[in-house]
């Protein structure tokens, strides 16, 4: 099995010979901090050979691949691997550009293109119609295509006949290893209710902070909400569509941001790195980590670091996120806590039900004391340890070699 994958060499020649870049140059998959600096000036040459290096590393060890450095004499049927550093590369597939050697080599069945996008759920329906009409751009039938990506939805997509595979194995694998611990933690000084986190503030989230606001239960938890992305119609909808007290909506508008340990998360909102840190002194001291998602969308499942972080440190959770979240997330291997609370939520079909669910079920717990709870985080040791068992096992094992085969078959 031959993996070819393109450390963009011709882009990094015409830079180093100092020969006009135009557009058509420029690799559409990378990101431009791999080449530009914040002038948007090149860097040098040496600098974006390293990035571009690291960043296609860091990809294929995650895959623990064996590989070789395309050029002109590609062995017969094997994998032309384009991972993706541009989120948007699927809304602007008309500038992507293969050599012809390997365009030849796709349209003769001689090469799969695979390409990997850790896409934060994005690959929806539209992504499929840019395929496809990429694909008879270039004459390319579309069974020559497979696709990585994480939207756990997305292989059941209709009316296309690429190969579409999804994964949370980004997510997992974005931790700092620096941050996972070696057992879970322990939990004999509980001092809040839940753990909150709400960094980029989205539609749901709002909802979920006000509603966590109305029913008193803020001070209850360590939680943050940033100030930050307010637009009309954050509130617009479903607040009107709802008839909720505005008065109490103005109060929560008047007392944010809230910040943690005197940590403005509005600034926080800027660092690159935040997602893969893990502050470890929030776990012990509250009972359940309430995961906000960055998506709630039903044409997607996403699972990002936030989902796993309660995992890595072994705190039960209650997860905001698309119809179903918890549904894949058990078929990937890892248990919930249904035994404890309802988790019925995770069948309702608008995200302002699954919300109004979630807070009734803080709501209850809210009326037990700490030493009740302490007894009740006993009796999940079987389910925490378990999950903290199997993400280490899949962030240790993973190995695509046999999709890789399957790819190719």
């Amino acid at each position: 099995m031959n993996i070819y994958i393109d450390l963009y060499s011709n882009f990094i020649n015409k830079i180093k010979n100092k020969t006009e870049i135009i557009e058509s140059d420029i690799p559409t998959n990378i990101s431009r901090n791999a080449y530009l600096d914040e002038q948007d000036n090149y860097l040098p040459v040496n600098e974006i050979e390293e990035r571009c290096f690291q960043a296609v590393m860091g990809c294929l060890n995650r895959y623990n691949i064996n590989y070789k450095i395309i050029d002109d004499t590609c062995d017969e049927n094997y994998i032309y691997f384009v991972p993706i550093f541009d989120w948007d590369f699927f809304n602007s597939l008309n500038n992507f550009k293969i050599e012809k050697k390997f365009l030849d080599d796709i349209k003769n069945k001689k090469c799969k293109l695979l390409i990997d996008i850790p896409d934060d759920g994005y690959f929806k329906n539209i992504t499929i119609q840019n395929l496809k009409k990429w694909c008879n751009d270039n004459n390319i039938n579309e069974d020559c295509i497979s696709i990585i990506n994480m939207n756990l939805k997305s292989p059941d997509f209709k009316n296309n006949n690429f190969n579409i595979y999804a994964t949370t194995i980004h997510s997992e694998d974005y931790i700092l290893e620096s941050c996972i611990p070696t057992e879970v933690c322990s939990f004999n000084n509980i001092e809040k209710l839940f753990l909150n986190y709400n960094r980029n503030i989205k539609r749901h989230k709002f909802y979920l902070g006000f509603r966590l606001y109305e029913y008193n239960l803020i001070d209850k938890g360590i939680f943050s909400f940033s100030n930050k992305h307010f637009d009309d119609a954050l509130i617009h909808k479903p607040f009107d569509q709802y008839s909720f007290n505005f008065n109490k909506l103005y109060d929560f508008l008047l007392k944010l941001p809230y910040t943690i340990e005197g940590e403005n998360v509005s600034q926080l909102a800027d660092q690159m790195l935040v997602g893969m840190y893990v502050e470890q002194s929030h776990y012990p001291k509250t009972f359940l980590s309430l995961v906000s998602e960055s998506d709630v969308d039903n044409e997607s499942i996403y699972l990002s670091e936030k989902t796993f972080k309660p995992i890595v440190m072994g705190h039960p959770f209650i997860l905001v996120g698309s119809k179903h979240s918890l549904k894949k997330l058990k078929e990937i291997g890892y248990k919930t806590f249904d035994k404890w609370w309802s988790e019925e939520y995770d069948n309702m079909e608008l995200f302002e039900q699954r919300i109004n669910a979630i807070v009734e079920i803080l709501n209850d717990l809210n009326t037990k004391n700490f030493e009740e709870l302490i007894i009740i985080r006993e009796e999940m040791q079987e389910v925490i340890q378990h999950n903290f068992d199997l993400f280490r096992k899949r962030i240790k094992e993973v190995n695509f070699t046999e999709l890789f085969k399957k790819i190719l078959s």
